[in-house]
């Protein structure tokens, strides 16, 4: 050991250097061991070993936004629910953040869903409000007769001044008549047949001649077109 004007000299080669009271203080290689009371300030970033400074070393709230390198905080460092409203960036949210089937009805704002954000062909008998097709979305021609209900469109529905395509010209039972003949009949006249089976429409090919020869019990109503 030499003492010099400026501290001591310790030359050791197997042996720690300071022991006291056996605790060994400085190793052979000047390592420092145990409880160190250093002047405020004197210990730097040379001085700490890798690894060195742990969670317990740390005070609370003593890392602040410039100790974080940027893009370090990773998904694991942020607790559940730990991001709020306040931390989202305006706009950040896009559609693969969205999980499929996350957007419920209470997260929609009322009257924000326009018509481009529908799909086609998306809208089905049970999307829409009972009474909610008036006339206006209603195509002009869309409504054609298999869309009206059969014994529906009563006389309030005929518009004013209506012209009939066609007028009934007879009314008799098959009973009455001889054979095919109809004194009246015209040729092109519909005539309609009700039978105890149902209804059939032929038209008259020859004047006063019906196309077919009906039964007695039979109903014929025959339709000229309206002059």
């Amino acid at each position: 050991m030499k003492v010099f004007n400026r501290g001591v000299d310790i030359n050791v080669s197997n042996e720690d250097a300071l022991k006291v009271n056996g605790t060994k203080i400085i190793d052979k290689d000047g390592k420092i061991y145990g409880d160190i009371h250093a002047a405020a300030g004197s210990i730097g970033t040379t001085e700490l070993a890798d690894d060195a400074v742990t969670a317990d070393k740390l005070a609370d709230n003593a890392v602040v936004t410039a100790n974080i390198v940027a893009k370090n905080v990773t998904g694991a460092k942020i607790a559940d629910k730990g991001v709020d409203t306040a931390q989202i960036a305006d706009g950040a949210i896009e559609a693969l953040q969205i999980s499929a089937n996350a957007v419920e009805t209470a997260k929609i704002k009322d009257a924000n869903v326009t018509g481009e954000k529908i799909a086609n062909k998306a809208v089905d008998t049970a999307q829409i409000a009972d009474s909610a097709i008036e006339a206006l979305q209603i195509n002009t021609g869309a409504v054609e007769t298999a869309k009206i209900k059969d014994k529906n469109v009563t006389l309030g529905k005929l518009a004013a001044g209506i012209t009939p395509s066609h007028i009934v010209k007879f009314f008799v039972l098959g009973s009455t008549i001889t054979g095919t003949t109809l004194e009246g009949l015209a040729v092109d006249d519909l005539v309609v047949t009700i039978t105890a089976n149902g209804v059939s429409v032929a038209t008259c090919g020859t004047a006063d001649t019906l196309p077919f020869n009906p039964e007695d019990t039979d109903y014929l109503i025959v339709f000229r077109a309206a002059a």
